[in-house]
């Protein structure tokens, strides 16, 4: 038989067919905006990681692990040690105990988490509630696995004085008509509630907490309506601003006024609320935790046992078992670096204040954030008649080498989104901070200078 070449047969020159869920998605602004960083040399404030590890006890664990253990498939689960260090953590901080057997699961960082959980309990045309702007990565994963979105925005804080709009002190909730019509209907399945929130940097209120669960008690008393909460950011709540005061200066010195600090403030979850802990699957994250984002170690945790049964064999089929080397590091920084975490928020509300100090020079307007990496800030006394958010950080980065990421982006419905707000990262080193607010200042100079 004759061989037949390449050249023989009619191949298509265009590339295969591809998912809509993923391929009409495009190149992303943090791939868009780090290629620019890059390029322009910029003082990098749009990507969300720390630019400094976290404990180093976590590593030299995980490091002795890997060299002396060995570093074959482990439970699929999750290694013992590390399931029940997470069981207990959900017990002390969140007062929610969960069974170290049946109610944990570990996976390869909190985004295979959210996307097992959306692929377990979400069939072809359940609807799936988010709440905008929102993290990039909800969408595209319930697209593929047949659902709605149906995406209802934050109202965002107005400033002082002004008639309508938001709260003045934070993002709020949306209308509750139209949180009781979306959550409410009845192929609604999911409702994905990220607290403290990126990328506002909000923490979700008691009473808010409340109304979303009291509309899925009222709309769905058959249990079928779940609740996915992404809290990767649990531990980065923020104290009350007012209990540190930096004062900047062009030679990055500091002079800080700082009150003796509470405890650090407690994370709350809307699965403690009456009722609701049969319906949530919690998500968690060690690279927040720690600050070690590249060690991609996350978790799912229920109470239900029948929801995480479900999560567990949809990511047995995504990424089956995590590092056990990395899962070590993380079991002793559970048993031995609590305080880290503990510290982490008061930490950043130091960097946020310093941070806003720096942006309101600028000529930004800074909105409140009372946790997380993120602070968002209006740009609208620096923009173009007619620039988006999106090409003002264009220009931003290559005439001010600052990166940053316009909020449109964490928006599904683009026409609704905020048109002058930008999101920057806080979590840096001091001197990092102060290099990027020197040249926002620099930049709002050259503005007012056209």
């Amino acid at each position: 038989m004759a061989k037949t070449s390449s050249s023989d047969l009619d191949l298509p020159s265009r590339p295969p067919p591809l998912s809509p869920a993923f391929g009409e998605s495009g190149t992303t602004i943090f791939t868009t905006m780090s290629a620019l960083s890059a390029k322009h040399d910029c003082v990098n404030l749009g990507q969300g990681f720390p630019d400094v590890d976290g404990p180093a006890k976590i590593k030299e664990v995980a490091a002795k692990h890997l060299l002396e253990k060995a570093q074959q498939y482990c439970p699929a689960a999750g290694v013992p040690e590390l399931r029940a260090a997470i069981a207990a953590h959900s017990a002390k901080f969140c007062s929610l105990p969960v069974d170290a057997e049946s109610g944990v699961v570990v996976t390869a960082g909190a985004t295979e988490a959210l996307a097992a959980a959306i692929l377990a309990f979400v069939a072809p045309g359940d609807r799936v509630v988010l709440l905008d702007p929102s993290y990039d990565s909800y969408a595209p994963i319930v697209r593929a696995a047949g659902g709605e979105v149906v995406a209802l925005p934050l109202r965002p804080p107005r400033a002082a004085g002004e008639e309508e709009g938001g709260s003045v002190s934070s993002w709020s909730l949306p209308d509750a008509a139209d949180l009781r019509d979306a959550i409410g209907a009845r192929h609604t399945k999911l409702v994905v509630v990220n607290s403290p929130h990126n990328p506002t940097g909000k923490v979700f209120t008691g009473p808010e907490l409340e109304l979303l669960a009291g509309i899925v008690r009222e709309g769905h008393p058959d249990g079928r309506c779940l609740f996915l909460l992404d809290e990767v950011y649990q531990h980065l709540v923020h104290p009350p601003k007012e209990r540190t005061t930096p004062t900047l200066g062009d030679g990055g010195g500091e002079s800080e006024r700082a009150r003796r600090e509470p405890e650090a403030p407690k994370h709350a979850s809307l699965a403690s609320l009456p009722g609701m802990a049969q319906r949530c699957v919690r998500v968690g994250s060690a690279g927040k935790t720690f600050s070690l984002t590249g060690f991609k170690v996350g978790w799912a945790t229920s109470s239900n046992p029948a929801l995480t049964s479900a999560l567990f064999r949809a990511h047995q089929f995504l990424t089956f078992c995590v590092p056990p080397s990395l899962q070590a590091g993380v079991a002793a920084g559970f048993a031995e670096c609590s305080p880290y975490f503990l510290g982490l928020g008061a930490e950043l509300a130091r960097k946020r204040a310093r941070l806003e100090r720096w942006v309101g020079e600028a000529g930004f307007r800074p909105l409140p954030a009372e946790g997380t990496y993120f602070l968002v800030a209006d740009a609208a006394a620096l923009m173009a008649p007619s620039e988006t958010d999106a090409g003002f950080c264009v220009r931003l980065a290559e005439e001010g080498r600052v990166a940053a990421i316009p909020l449109s982006a964490f928006y599904n419905n683009k026409s609704g989104a905020p048109k002058t707000l930008v999101r920057f990262c806080l979590c840096k080193r001091d001197e990092v901070l102060d290099e990027g607010g020197r040249r926002l200042r620099s930049f709002w100079e050259e503005q007012r200078k056209k």
